[in-house]
């Protein structure tokens, strides 16, 4: 009996806060006063309790101010006069905490100007069960009675100051509060500043150029600043002084530009080598000159700066400002793996440049990425990292976390705003981000679980458990040394689509079971299909590419896919039917793309896979076109007969374009061109609107020779220089062997050799705009007719596809923001083009093995003219230009530069055929036009690393061009992922350098990867924690109750035995003894 009392005086009493049905505590907050004028926030602590009980036990809580005389039964949320004073004292302005305790019979919840509310958070967390996974996923498991223990002693905190989610749900509801976030630190600036703190009409380029950066090209910068000059330093203090004397703040950002932009003039270059070669020891410099400047009068404002691309790695020779925060900026490291892991040799680095700065500075604040930015929907591997990288961030005393996703909202057209979620597993991300931005101690395996659990429901979560386990295996055993970056595919490069196909089921299973716990809460089954997408979608981007060629039925032209292209498509329309559409469960609607402009491309693009658009058919004599509109089709002419003989590719067809970069030469673009009218004879399509600046119109004309082809191009705004595209893509039986006529030159003949699979020919148009190509076999060709204008036709063949295409390049047109061109071209097709001499192919000594993937075969070729490097143009340092001298007609214009100013990463650009540690030997085919005489600058090519600014070099001396083309042999290398290649012409160098080509040849053959099956059947389910069994809630299911107490009696029973023993020694030696108080602090409980 004495040891059943003694135990249930050691048992921790529950006291009841509210109970169904009756009245129970009251919530109290601050009144108004002078001491505290904004009480807003303390009574919001007390409504998101009051309604939380409403919810969980259905009775309503009271809230009162403590301008009234109750002392009892209160939750006292903030200072009111009954709350006792903190226990913890913080260290660092800025430090969020709470305190959880009774205090004179009363429940305080206490903490900093925001700690408090997390606290209230906590309290329902904790002891209700509460769960705030999503905006749209909040729940509260309902109970008869909501219960504290009455010796609770919460003191909770986070390491990191700044917490921060960015997403749609952070950014655009209220869970940034629930989730912890803390972005509310006063400051200045945001991010990428050097711009607007630059701007000064006082002291304009033209008359102040040294404030300006002196750029590679030896022009200055409009919105880049000189660092070294001391007028930069006057306007960026005005500014700043001006600011904080109006208001203090926390901290100022004080920070380069999103771009590689930096000035190389005498004085910051001198700096730059005082600082170890690294251009951050530059802008360490100039921030520690406005730290000083800024100590005397305002001594606590903190300025921020980035770490960041050229500025990441740490400099020497310096020590950063008290008070100036580096933050660091990873965007190119790998995120499939643990920063800190030593997976990858990208992350290797990181670490060891963050081990650097932290001899250089005390404190560190890091902006980090969780998202693919060209396609936010896709699958994107770095679940398994989030834990590992935010318990690293603590480790180095990271004081503030920012992790970028996507965000964005829809604005419809009556201006309503409308969130955007899905992305892939974003939801997930976040919870899991911000719960270990609170507490990064915490158990990662516990909180992933509870996630999965209750967002996508106990049936479900063993899928999505295998899902998560499945993917950290196969990164961390298959593909340990493989980088995930941030900018990638639809598809990762060295991902299986078979992988892809594994996740796509088992999200099948997971949404098939979902529906087992629908009675539960119907959410589960959303949740459920929405994660799906991301899977989806990479499906959907992975067959597309494998479809055959679009064909007619029933009117309508549908793009050829396998079963899974045409589910994914289906599906996703289903679930994503448009921006504007809300869904009742999460008031919001998904995006395909992290642009809002470009969703509604992609949108059509996926519809028009699933859906299928009608044809219009045009007609005279023996000539029939036929032609679609809208995304995938665009108003373009994809099947041209004469007679029954096709000769257009249908994928591609008769298309026009107006481009502004390299790649228009040989890629596609929609504009969503719908049809305008239409009668025997004619189609017209048109596309844009004076809102968007451009309007395309586009008419066919079936002739009795074929077709015509009238496009008329308005532009209505301001826009870069550009120049019009006319592609025919040819279906001329034969894609290895051509004949062709450029202008009145003579004929010729191209070959693909065996060991290649495409390749490339053509020259310039030299104002007569007429070309034939035929096939010189069967005689069956096209001649097409092009304005004048245009210089140059680009022709590429493909064994796979058998395609033809010609490509004629028009002149540009400079930057205005008005202008209005007509185009016309003609099409004539030829069942037997007579007027043409004989070919015959040429002895070909190359082979390939056809049973062999091209570039797996040693010896298989890759020619890579300049346009396929995908560059912009600009008239002083790269520009796409007509070239007589070069195969194509075409080549890269190269101006002055210190640094490379093109860059052409193989494996990342084209992982189709480029392969991890295959070895290749490369040339160049360049030539140097106007070489310097006297004391020459050497032309200089290489390959980098794209995570420094580490170059291997190789020279050559400009004059040893000679006139035409020189091909340049470049070592033996691996190609990957980390290979850069670079062209680079110096001042005082040549006049210009004109680059052709890039050409590879397959050494040592890659070792393909071997193709693994993830059968269904061995689904792992592992026992998941319900929220009953959390040790967060302290007050639903007790069945663990009745086996504590047995284990408890025992061992208390145990202690009675040896305490009496004990006592009775003592008390011969000496008398009692007096207890002690129990008094339990926890801290950093979540």
């Amino acid at each position: 009996m004495f040891a059943f009392l003694l135990l249930k005086s050691c048992i921790s009493k529950d006291v009841i806060i509210a109970e169904k049905g009756m009245k129970g505590f009251k919530c109290m907050y601050p009144a108004k006063s002078d001491k505290n004028p904004d009480v807003w926030r303390y009574y919001h602590g007390c409504d998101e309790l009051s309604k939380g009980m409403l919810k969980i036990t259905g009775s309503k809580m009271d809230i009162i101010t403590d301008a009234s005389n109750e002392t009892q039964n209160l939750i006292l949320v903030g200072p009111t006069k009954l709350s006792p004073k903190n226990q913890y004292t913080p260290t660092e302005k800025g430090i969020d905490f709470f305190e959880i305790r009774f205090h004179n019979g009363n429940l305080a919840i206490t903490g900093n100007w925001y700690g408090f509310l997390y606290g209230c958070f906590e309290l329902l967390e904790k002891f209700g069960g509460v769960r705030f996974y999503t905006s749209w996923m909040y729940v509260y498991p309902p109970a008869d009675t909501f219960k504290v223990p009455e010796d609770v002693n919460i003191i909770s905190k986070s390491p990191f100051i700044f917490r921060e989610f960015w997403s749609t749900d952070f950014t655009y509801t209220n869970w940034l509060e629930k989730s912890r976030g803390n972005v509310y630190m006063s400051e200045y600036y945001g991010c990428e500043s050097f711009g607007p703190l630059m701007v000064s009409d006082k002291y304009p380029l033209d008359k102040y150029p040294s404030r300006f950066a002196l750029l590679s090209n030896g022009q200055r910068s409009g919105w880049v600043p000189c660092l070294s000059d001391d007028l930069t330093f006057q306007i960026f203090m005005e500014k700043i002084l001006a600011d904080l004397r109006k208001r203090e703040v926390y901290l100022i950002d004080v920070s380069q530009s999103d771009t590689n932009d930096h000035c190389l003039c005498e004085r910051c270059m001198a700096k730059f080598h005082q600082y170890g070669d690294r251009y951050s020891g530059v802008n360490l410099w100039f921030i520690n000159k406005i730290a000083t400047a800024l100590e005397s009068e305002f001594p606590n404002v903190l300025i921020r700066t980035f770490a960041w691309a050229f500025t990441l790695d740490a400099p020497k020779n310096i020590k950063a400002h008290k008070n100036v925060i580096i933050r660091i900026t990873p965007i190119m490291n790998d995120y499939g793996h643990p920063f800190d892991g030593n997976f990858t040799e990208v992350n290797r680095h990181l670490i060891k440049e963050i081990e650097a700065w932290k001899s250089i500075a005390n404190r560190f604040y890091v902006w980090e990425y969780s998202t693919n930015f060209p396609h936010i929907m896709s699958f994107h591997p770095n679940y398994h990292t989030i834990a590992p990288n935010m318990k690293m961030y603590a480790r180095y005393r990271f004081k503030g976390v920012g992790s970028q996703d996507a965000n964005h909202v829809f604005v419809n057209p009556q201006g309503q705003y409308i969130p955007r979620f899905h992305s892939d597993m974003q939801e997930y991300k976040a919870y899991l981000t911000m719960k270990l931005l609170w507490d990064p101690e915490q158990d990662e395996e516990y909180l992933v679980n509870d996630f999965i659990n209750g967002f996508y429901g106990p049936s479900a979560a063993p899928y999505v458990r295998q899902i998560l386990d499945d993917t950290k295996n196969l990164m961390f055993n298959d593909y340990k040394n493989y980088e995930l970056q941030t900018h990638h595919d639809a598809r990762i490069w060295f991902i299986p689509q078979e992988y892809i196909d594994h996740l796509k089921n088992l999200w099948d299973l997971a949404i098939k079971a979902s529906e087992l716990d629908r009675k539960k809460d119907p959410r589960y089954i959303y949740n459920t299909k929405m994660s799906q997408l991301s899977t989806l979608y990479t499906q959907f981007m992975i067959y597309k590419d494998q479809t055959v060629k679009p064909y007619i039925k029933d009117g309508k032209v549908y793009i050829g896919g396998n079963e899974k292209l045409t589910y994914a498509a289906k599906t996703m329309m289903e679930r994503c039917p448009g921006p504007f559409v809300i869904n009742e469960t999460s008031k919001g609607a998904c995006a395909f793309t992290f642009s809002p402009g470009n969703d509604a491309s992609t949108r059509t693009l996926i519809k028009q896979y699933s859906e299928g658009v009608y044809v219009d058919v045009i007609k005279s004599g023996d000539i029939t076109a036929v032609s679609a509109g809208k995304s995938v089709i665009d108003g373009k002419i994809i099947s041209l007969k004469k007679g029954n003989t096709e000769f257009l590719h249908s994928d591609e067809g008769i298309y026009f374009c107006y481009v502004t970069t390299s790649a228009g030469i040989y890629q596609q673009y929609s504009l969503d061109h719908q049809l305008k009218g239409k009668t025997e004879l004619t189609v017209t399509y048109t596309a844009g609107s004076t809102a968007k600046n451009y309007i395309s119109t586009k008419k066919y004309t079936a002739t009795s020779e074929g077709i015509n082809f009238d496009v008329q191009y308005t532009r209505t705004g301001d826009f870069k220089e550009m120049r019009p595209i006319m592609m025919v893509t040819l279906d001329l039986n034969d894609g290895t062997f051509v004949g062709y006529k450029i202008g009145n030159k003579e004929w010729k003949s191209h070959q693909l050799m065996n060991n290649m699979e495409f390749d490339h020919c053509g020259g310039t148009l030299d104002g007569i705009g007429e070309v034939t190509v035929i096939d010189p076999v069967s005689r069956k060709g096209v001649e097409i007719k092009v304005p004048n204008y245009f210089e140059s036709v680009v022709i590429h063949m493909n064994r796979t596809s058998q395609k033809v295409r010609l490509s004629f390049v028009g002149n540009y047109i400079s930057e205005t923001k008005y202008f209005v061109v007509d185009h016309h071209f003609e099409i004539h097709p030829f069942e037997k083009y007579i007027n043409a001499p004989s070919f015959t192919k040429s002895f070909d000594s190359t082979t390939h093995d056809p049973k062999i993937r091209y570039g797996y075969a040693k010896g298989d070729k890759f020619i890579i003219p300049d346009f396929m490097y995908n560059y912009g143009n600009s008239k002083d340092q790269l520009r796409s230009v007509s070239d007589p001298l070069s195969f194509t007609g075409v080549s890269m214009e190269v101006g002055h530069s210190g640094w490379p100013l093109m860059y052409l990463n193989p494996q990342n650009k084209y992982p189709y055929y480029f392969f991890k540690h295959g070895s290749y030997s490369a040339n160049m085919t360049v030539r140097c036009v106007g070489p310097t005489k006297q004391n020459p600058a050497y032309a200089v090519y290489g390959y980098s690393h794209h995570y420094d600014s580490n170059y291997d070099f190789w020279f050559i001396n400009p004059n040893d061009f000679g006139d035409g083309y020189k091909v340049l042999k470049m070592p033996k290398t691996l190609v990957n992922h980390r290979v850069e290649y670079g062209v680079i012409n110096k001042p005082n160098c040549c006049e210009h350098m004109y680059l052709s080509d890039f050409s590879f040849i397959v050494e040592e053959p890659p070792t393909p990867d071997p193709v693994k099956s993830w059968p269904e059947q061995s689904l792992n389910k592992v026992k998941l924690t319900n929220h009953s069994d959390s040790s967060m809630n302290g007050n639903h299911s007790k069945k663990w109750i009745p086996a504590v107490i047995s284990v408890v009696a025992i061992i208390v029973i145990a202690a009675i035995v040896v305490g009496v023993i004990f006592i009775v020694k003592k008390k011969k030696s000496n008398g009692s003894n007096a207890g002690e108080e129990r008094n339990e602090i926890h801290l950093s409980v979540a």
